[in-house]
């Protein structure tokens, strides 16, 4: 994960394979897809941005604590 070590907290990490990670770090185009479903985000953002689970086609809110709430699809996307 790149950024600060001091934002690694279980409301703020995901997993990304090596694939993954590599487009959307070199590619602008993937990276805005990963913004927009909450798997990149900018060192000013907070960590209330809903995560996107492609495997459930679900929004997810993630927790301090670890756990996940489905939430409703970002408004923005409605």
């Amino acid at each position: 994960m790149g950024g600060s070590k001091l934002q690694d907290r279980l409301d703020n990490l995901i997993v990304l394979c090596s694939a993954m990670n590599l487009a959307i770090e070199s590619d602008a185009h993937q990276a805005d897809y990963a913004q927009e479903h909450g798997w990149k985000l900018n060192s000013w953002d907070d960590y209330s941005a809903p995560v996107f689970r492609a495997e459930t086609l679900k929004w997810y809110q993630l927790g301090i604590k670890g756990e996940i709430t489905q939430v409703d699809a970002p408004s923005w996307l409605i």
